[in-house]
């Protein structure tokens, strides 16, 4: 089976376990609906990159870019909830900028030279800290961390340091949101509900990191995608333990679900690349 057949099934496999716990909690079938429709699309996207997703490899000074100009962009006209700028509004939708961009921008960041490699962390790092987003800040240096310890660089040892140096800025701007039901606060929401629900939720928060971590080990030729992108999954899970961070896959939202959509489809195209 392909790695981008596997993408295309792990999608809607993981959201579907996220579905039923939202169902369990009594969550409206709008937010649930809305997941079974990312997850379709994620699906799609993770097919469609396997083909043309070559750009990333090639030009992922050009990503990293657009990903860090997306990210501020955001944190200048994105929109504002008490002073908080994460988010895109698409019609009824808000999309996560964080979750969206982060995951493509991890490849690049793994395929990017030395100097670019640091210009880039730097960049999106100062980003998340901006808007603020502490739990992407957080994932984000994990997912760095992930690239030093594949590459075992000086130059990656520096954009680990400033990864974790603008999730330590993120983390001490004020975020005086509330936490959103069925959104944030999944896993202990779960486990009110008995065993079975809670460890559902579990099973569903940690599956992407898992499954990841998994490829990394089998697959060294893409280890340097896929350890980064596991870390970074793990990194969001953490986050949502701990804070009111939104719990990926698991909560309803279909930013995380298409942006785990967009790790599969950077994996995918590994093979139209080659390493800096």
């Amino acid at each position: 089976m392909s790695m981008a057949l596997r993408g295309a099934l792990a999608i809607p496999a993981t959201a579907a376990l996220g579905v039923v716990v939202l169902v369990a909690l009594g969550a409206p079938p709008r937010l649930w609906g809305l997941n079974i429709a990312a997850a379709g699309a994620g699906a799609g996207l993770v097919l469609g990159l396997s083909r043309w997703g070559g750009l990333l490899w090639r030009r992922p000074m050009a990503v990293l870019l657009t990903a860090a100009g997306a990210l501020i962009a955001t944190a200048l006209w994105g929109a504002d909830l008490d002073g908080v700028r994460r988010w895109v509004p698409i019609g009824p939708l808000r999309l996560h900028v964080g979750f969206l961009i982060l995951p493509p921008a991890l490849a690049a960041l793994a395929m990017a030279g030395p100097r670019q490699g640091v210009a880039g962390a730097a960049l999106l790092g100062a980003a998340l800290a901006w808007q603020p987003d502490a739990g992407m800040a957080a994932a984000f240096a994990l997912g760095v961390t992930g690239i030093a310890l594949v590459r075992r660089t000086a130059s990656s040892g520096i954009g680990v340091a400033i990864a974790v140096m603008a999730a330590g800025v993120a983390l001490m701007r004020p975020d005086p949101l509330e936490p959103v039901r069925f959104v944030e606060g999944v896993v202990p929401l779960a486990m009110t509900q008995g065993a079975l629900v809670g460890a559902a939720a579990i099973l569903a928060l940690a599956a992407p990191s898992g499954v990841l971590a998994l490829i990394a080990r089998r697959r060294p030729d893409l280890a340097i995608v896929a350890l980064p992108a596991a870390l970074f999954w793990l990194g969001a899970a953490m986050a949502s333990l701990v804070a009111h961070v939104p719990a990926p896959i698991l909560g309803a939202g279909v930013s995380p679900i298409l942006g785990y959509a967009l790790t599969w489809g950077c994996i995918s195209a590994r093979r139209t690349g080659t390493d800096p």
